[in-house]
């Protein structure tokens, strides 16, 4: 949403400007008069629109009648984009639907489009002049071009990416939150975990190597707290080393808004003879056991940690993606495993019996696994 410390006063036209020729400059009758321009004032979080007073909020924004003052109440349902999709009466009553294309476009089966413009990303879809962006802060998007407007202020950081492309060119996975720069934020761990694991299980079931990484808890400028991910590492079949774990790709995550890290996560990769990797390694039968357990097992010529015993000795939550499609959590505070979900790409869906990712393993397919596993 738009917030402005001082207020900023915008001229929207009620109609664009018509050009009379291909070369002419603007006739007479195609500039509007003063009877066409609306002035709409951002006051901090308060919008006067049209005459009509409304105050935004985090999770819904509240109107008022214009001759009594008495407010009505209006809440958005988000997709796990940021995407407001419905917006809600007090009374939940359903005032708006909006469908999206993965870009940003509006589909045509969105009713009542007019109600609200916080759409896509939870910004504001702009008409003014009929050009129909939506305004990120930092630059204008125009999802009908699926590009910015603008170079990408902090372009030097990704060369190998074009200046105008949205979240590098996969808005399934992910969001920009000022138009400066992608990245992955969550509202909690195991929406991170999650994820994670529809990103990295198919693959790495079909390379039959676990791979890693941890779920870090973040603050931005804005003071609102949200989780992520850096890219992951890559072991063998069986285990990621401590060695392996240096190649963890930090590059897209801030520094400057890193908080802790609150979990680990890994997958198992194949289901292997002789070894249950539809558990965590070490995983026991109740949560005393659990608590309690101090085990090892071989690598080579070395005995290492199971991934129980590694949680307890760090005291660390721990996440695993198994090859049967479960994701599950371990707190070893109080020993208990939670299955968060049963809906992670398997092997049996997504991977054929030579290893290959079946050719339906799309973007899309991957961003409706990710909304029936919530």
């Amino acid at each position: 949403m738009k917030r402005r410390e001082a207020v900023i006063f915008k001229q929207a036209l009620l109609r664009p400007l018509t050009v009379s020729g291909t070369a002419n400059p603007l006739s007479q009758t195609g500039l509007p008069s003063p009877d066409e321009l609306n002035r709409v004032d951002y006051c901090g979080n308060v919008v006067y629109d049209r005459g009509e007073r409304r105050l935004l909020l985090e999770n819904g924004y509240v109107t008022f009648d214009i001759t009594t003052n008495t407010p009505s109440y209006h809440f958005y349902l988000r997709d796990h984009l940021g995407n407001n999709r419905v917006v809600m009466a007090g009374d939940g009553t359903v005032e708006q639907v909006t469908h999206y294309y993965p870009f940003g476009g509006v589909m045509r089966e969105s009713t009542n489009p007019g109600l609200q413009p916080y759409k896509y990303g939870g910004k504001e879809l702009d008409h003014t002049s009929g050009l129909d962006a939506y305004d990120f802060g930092a630059r204008m998007y125009f999802a009908d071009r699926l590009q910015w407007g603008q170079m990408d202020p902090l372009c030097e950081k990704y060369y190998e990416v074009s200046p105008y492309v949205y979240c590098l060119d996969n808005p399934i996975k992910f969001i920009d939150i000022y138009g400066m720069a992608p990245g992955d934020r969550f509202k909690n761990p195991t929406l991170a975990a999650i994820d994670f694991g529809i990103t990295y299980n198919v693959e790495s079931i079909k390379r039959n190597k676990e791979m890693a990484s941890f779920i870090y808890k973040m603050k931005d400028k804005d003071g609102i707290i949200y989780y992520t991910y850096p890219g992951p590492a890559k072991g063998s079949k069986d285990h990621v080393s401590k060695e392996d774990m240096k190649s963890i790709d930090r590059s897209k995550i801030s520094v400057d808004e890193f908080i802790d890290v609150v979990a680990n996560i890994h997958t198992h990769g194949r289901e292997l003879e002789n070894y249950e990797n539809n558990k965590f390694s070490g995983e026991q039968t109740t949560p005393k056991q659990n608590k309690e357990w101090r085990g090892e097992k071989q690598r080579g010529n070395r005995y290492n940690p199971d991934d129980i015993s590694e949680a307890n000795r760090t005291q660390t939550y721990s996440y695993v993606v198994t090859p049967n499609g479960e994701l599950r959590g371990y707190d070893p505070k109080t020993g208990k495993v939670t299955v968060w979900s049963t809906k992670m790409p398997t092997s049996d869906k997504q991977v054929n019996n030579t290893g290959k990712i079946d050719s339906n393993s799309s973007v899309w397919e991957r961003f409706i696994r990710f909304i029936n596993s919530l």
